[in-house]
């Protein structure tokens, strides 16, 4: 058994059922778009993979789906674990929201906790968490209402809306609106210092670290994190040559895999990262398949961390062929392209975002190459010599069992 077989049966047994469900609630996933309309109830999880999702019904169950735009108006009673261009959320959700988006809006209802990686991200005012809310974003609005604590990190953070818990804010730029309420403590880093004291804004204690301040901090160590860098670099680079010299044979058919549909690799990888742990998990409940859970989840775990060699070296490859290089090593190509990712992963939340980014990217390349590979291997070659050809004459028809 090779080292991704377990995790390329799970997560395309994940992926390839859209297009069954999508049948009930909607159009096919042939046809780009997945609808359930108004008035409509589906039961069970969704798994989608399209180019647009709108879910104007009841959705009974979890929701994950890779794809251009979400739109929610009816509800769902479930998780949400979304990767999306835009994300529109104008009904309800019944647990907890993970949004990967470049645009994120909530205007409705998360019985939950909220979590977005993100661009632009908004919760208006008609908007309610009731749990917490951890936001990791260039634009952060918070104008709704929040029954948890928030975290909000990005290059500018606003919160005009009502936070129940502690907040948390790290960003160039804060600002606390005068409608804005705080139940708990105010700890935030930006380069500017807020006029807060005796507003009766926040609740609780206020502590204020100019972020000019936590440069100077971090010049101090910057050469513990530049030791650092290297020695995380050089794992990487070790790791991902060896891997790279292993599966020398199923290499090209992952690079293909990324170089001919980026966006498909992507969405099996989205796919991969949240369905492989919760099939694992759930197999632990019978004691017979706990080794092979286990197993699972080692070889999961491997695969996330060489997530970035195949996204390297087709990233190295761009770059050496665009400085004159006709036909580069993949050895020289990982080189390059992992020392430029490493590059990009030092830089506050780009870095986060570029992350996410290579790791679906990547471990979608490796299934389907993988698979593609497996699937060439298995095909009938041409017949060697001195073999014995089929009997000549007719080919006996097949029967069809009849129906009783």
């Amino acid at each position: 058994m090779t080292l991704f077989r377990l995790i390329l049966v799970l997560a395309c047994a994940a992926a390839a059922t859209p297009a069954a469900w999508a049948a009930e609630g909607g159009k096919s996933e042939a046809a780009k778009t997945y609808r359930l309309q108004e008035g409509q109830n589906h039961k069970g999880d969704l798994y989608l993979y399209t180019g647009s999702v709108r879910i104007d019904g009841v959705q009974q169950g979890d929701v994950t789906a890779f794809t251009q735009s979400l739109t929610v108006t009816g509800s769902v009673t479930g998780d949400m674990y979304v990767m999306a261009q835009t994300i529109t959320i104008d009904g309800k959700v019944g647990d907890s929201a993970r949004f990967f988006g470049k645009d994120v809006k909530v205007n409705g209802t998360i019985e939950g906790d909220l979590i977005v990686f993100g661009g632009e991200v908004t919760v208006a005012p008609e908007a309610h968490v009731t749990g917490d809310v951890s936001v990791f974003a260039g634009h952060v609005v918070i104008d709704g209402k929040v029954d948890g604590g928030l975290k909000a990190t990005g290059g500018s953070v606003t919160v005009g809306g009502k936070i129940a818990g502690n907040a948390k804010i790290k960003s160039d730029e804060v600002e606390i609106g005068p409608n804005a309420r705080i139940g708990g403590d105010l700890n935030y880093t930006s380069r500017n210092r807020l006029d807060l004291e005796g507003k009766g804004i926040v609740a609780g204690h206020i502590d204020y670290l100019e972020r000019k301040e936590k440069v100077e901090r971090g010049v101090r160590s910057a050469v513990g994190r530049c030791i650092k860098w290297i020695w995380f670099t050089a794992a990487g680079l070790v790791a991902g040559l060896a891997a790279l010299a292993i599966f020398r044979r199923t290499a090209p058919a992952i690079l293909a895999a990324l170089s001919g549909d980026a966006a498909r690799s992507a969405g099996f990888g989205f796919i991969a990262v949240i369905v492989v742990p919760v099939a694992a998990v759930i197999s632990c409940i019978l004691i017979i398949t706990i080794p092979l859970a286990a197993l699972v989840l080692v070889l999961y775990l491997i695969a996330v961390y060489l997530a970035k060699v195949p996204v390297g070296v087709w990233l190295g490859q761009r770059v050496l062929k665009a400085l004159g290089r006709t036909d580069p090593s993949p050895y020289w190509s990982l080189t390059t392209g992992l020392l430029l990712l490493y590059i990009v992963f030092a830089i506050p939340v780009l870095g986060c975002l570029a992350w996410f980014a290579c790791l679906f990217l990547g471990l979608g390349a490796i299934i389907l190459g993988t698979r593609a590979h497996h699937q060439a291997r298995r095909a009938p070659g041409p017949m060697p010599s001195g073999s014995v050809p089929p009997a000549p004459g007719p080919v006996p028809p097949i029967v069809q069992p009849q129906a009783g």
